[in-house]
């Protein structure tokens, strides 16, 4: 473990100093990392990452410091600009990396070892190093080398499922494979951590997007093939018990659950067909059979949207509670924002960065029992941290510093 005056007072992780060279595929796990405490040293190139670049930016102003993406992603963390590609740059690196406690990247497999700043020479000047590799497909196989994407392993993994059944299957509007990567990046890390504090080792951790995103398809997908050679159909809103969809209503939709509980009893179908409005069709016994219902949504669900169509999302949320019935609003981004949920739990914090003013983010989505001093820091401009990292730390005189600046090594 290091110590350095950037530490945070009793967070869980401020004994512990990780470096960063990452992209999209990594950056949200050092950020999770960051937000418990850990020194997190982001190395871009000199100039910039190139997700300083991905939109929207603030007052649409394509700045490198604008960017909501980076601005988000590399909140608390440091940032320094290093150029791995030559000689100096990779020297400055191992020096940084040996009183490190992690490396955190997710450069192409192999790419460091060609640098001469894998983890096997990294490990040499520091055996207790862990290094977290996320890549797309892992660091074996026959597609080690391939290139990924949000939408490429998001296709390779859970897609399939994913849509109507009449239609293609449909893109994730969100980084899901890549942010369930960095969770378990995080995670992984923390485990090795964890086991190198009993036995003294470090060792090299192999994230790949691929197997991560095999892991969400679980058992609607893969048990069923795996097992019984069965391949699951999308069903769009639809759940498998019905009705379990999300219907309209005057404001928007709802997600709308009925006939859970066996026999009269409130949330049982009969209670949820009174609640409906008694359609004479739906009355008959057969309804009472939940796999009937689900053959014949179609003839079913003309009843349900003209009664969710007399009530706007809050009301049916209210109904819901009344009735028994799961029912829930689908949310639009300005509703949850204003949710007294989401006030009450302060769940939006707010963050003052030097170039775009004051901004609010999502922060963690935890809340842990024993509090400790927060160090708040906005996300790092363009080597903002470099005459602190390697002056002060590193030793580097200022004019070793500017001769360095001067040649592009940093």
């Amino acid at each position: 473990m290091t110590t350095s005056n950037t530490r945070r007072n009793g967070a869980p992780l401020s004994p512990y100093r990780v470096i960063e060279v990452a992209d999209e595929k990594g950056v949200y796990c050092g950020k999770l990392l960051a937000e418990l405490g850990a020194d997190i040293v982001k190395v871009e190139k000199p100039g910039g990452d190139e997700t300083r670049s991905v939109p929207p930016f603030a007052g649409d102003d394509p700045h490198p410091d604008k960017g909501f993406f980076f601005l988000y992603y590399n909140r608390h963390k440091r940032g320094i600009t290093l150029n791995l590609e030559c000689r100096d740059g990779q020297e400055i690196f191992k020096r940084l990396v040996r009183d490190a406690d992690a490396v955190v990247e997710s450069l192409p497999p192999g790419h460091l070892d060609s640098l001469g700043i894998g983890y096997s020479a990294l490990a040499e000047a520091n055996p207790s190093l862990v290094m977290t590799s996320i890549t797309g497909f892992g660091q074996s196989g026959p597609y080690r080398d391939f290139k990924t994407t949000e939408l490429i392993s998001f296709a390779m993994g859970a897609m399939f499922q994913c849509g109507e059944p009449s239609r293609p299957p449909s893109v994730s509007p969100i980084l899901m494979a890549l942010h369930n990567t960095a969770l378990h990046a995080a995670l992984a890390t923390l485990i090795a951590l964890r086991h190198r504090s009993v036995t003294g080792e470090g060792q090299h951790v192999d994230i790949a997007i691929h197997d991560v995103s095999a892991t969400s398809i679980g058992e609607g997908m893969a048990t069923r093939w795996l097992n019984f050679q069965e391949i699951v159909t999308r069903h769009g809103s639809q759940h498998t018990t019905a009705p379990a969809a999300i219907y309209p209503c005057k404001d928007g939709h709802a997600y709308v659950v009925g006939g859970l509980v066996p026999g009269n009893a409130p949330g049982s179908w009969p209670s949820f067909v009174e609640w409906i409005g008694s359609p004479e069709v739906l009355t008959e016994p057969v309804w009472e059979d939940p796999n009937f219902r689900r053959q014949n949504v179609d003839v079913m669900n003309p009843y349900i949207i003209e009664h969710t169509m007399k009530y706007t999302k809050a009301e049916l949320y209210s109904e819901g509670q009344a009735t028994h019935f799961p029912i829930a609003p689908v949310q639009t981004p300005a509703d949850f924002i204003n949710s007294p949920q989401t006030k009450a739990r302060g769940f939006f914090v707010e963050g003052d960065h030097p170039v775009v003013g004051k901004q609010s983010y999502p922060g963690p989505p935890y809340k842990l029992a024993v509090p400790w001093e927060a160090l708040e820091r906005p996300a790092p401009l363009i080597g903002q941290h470099n005459a602190e990292v390697y002056c002060g730390e590193l030793g580097l005189s200022s004019a070793e510093l500017c001769a360095l600046s001067a040649s592009g090594v940093i």
